[in-house]
């Protein structure tokens, strides 16, 4: 028999549906941020069962990853674009907890990820925090943490200064105004460790190999990637 507790949130639900994140339309399904339709329809990748993904080409002869792996697969007018407009936004930081959920379970169903020590969401300028709120790869990283059970080192790689703006500059282009803009604050904690990498959406690449590039450089370290979503 439910509980009068039970009674009383299913009710609540009933007259008062949240919107779906994805479709901003339909109310999502108990306990999700997602409504039927949008569960069975997110654009899912196969990142996590081929290693010849997307997400590792970006970087392909250009630094050494030892897996990678997307989530989702984002296009301009598709529900994952309304997805992440609504979590950096409208500020509904759940999504990126829920996306770490998911990706960790999925990670959980590989063997490449086994021996992962830590994970390291890519940080923001100190600046942009205090005004977004939250930094959503570190909730991201989070969610991954909350099923793998893996520490995530929230301030192990910190932003310096604010990046410029990238608009209209190549890759190469805008490797060069993000590089500067990383540091890796302990070294040696991360010395000859496993870490995954995490971010919230990969365009170009840049801000991911930036911080590869500052880890290695100051380290030995082994390093896997992994983000939200990857455009298309």
């Amino acid at each position: 028999m439910a509980s009068f507790r039970d009674i009383i949130s299913d009710l609540i639900y009933l007259l008062y549906p949240e919107i779906c994140y994805a479709c901003n339309d339909f109310p999502p399904a108990k306990q999700q941020i997602f409504c039927t339709t949008c569960l069975y329809e997110l654009p899912f990748t196969d990142h996590f069962i081929n290693q010849e993904n997307e997400l590792l080409f970006h970087f392909a002869g250009r630094q050494k990853v030892s897996f990678g792996a997307s989530l989702l697969y984002l296009n301009k007018q598709g529900m994952v674009h309304r997805l992440m407009n609504n979590l950096k936004y409208k500020k509904h930081q759940e999504i990126a907890t829920v996306l770490g959920n998911y990706f960790g379970k999925a990670l959980q169903k590989t063997d490449d990820l086994s021996e992962i020590d830590y994970i390291i969401p890519v940080p923001i300028y100190y600046k942009k925090l205090r005004k977004r709120g939250f930094n959503q790869s570190a909730l991201f990283a989070n969610g991954i943490s909350e099923i793998t059970g893996t520490t995530v080192l929230l301030d192990q790689i910190i932003k310096v200064k604010a990046t410029n703006s990238q608009t209209g500059l190549n890759r190469t282009q805008r490797l060069e105004n993000v590089q500067s803009t990383i540091e890796v604050r302990n070294p040696e904690l991360l010395r000859g460790k496993h870490v995954l990498l995490v971010d919230d959406i990969i365009t170009t690449g840049a801000t991911l190999e930036s911080c590869m590039i500052s880890l290695v450089e100051s380290t030995e370290v082994e390093i896997s990637l992994g983000t939200m979503a990857i455009t298309i």
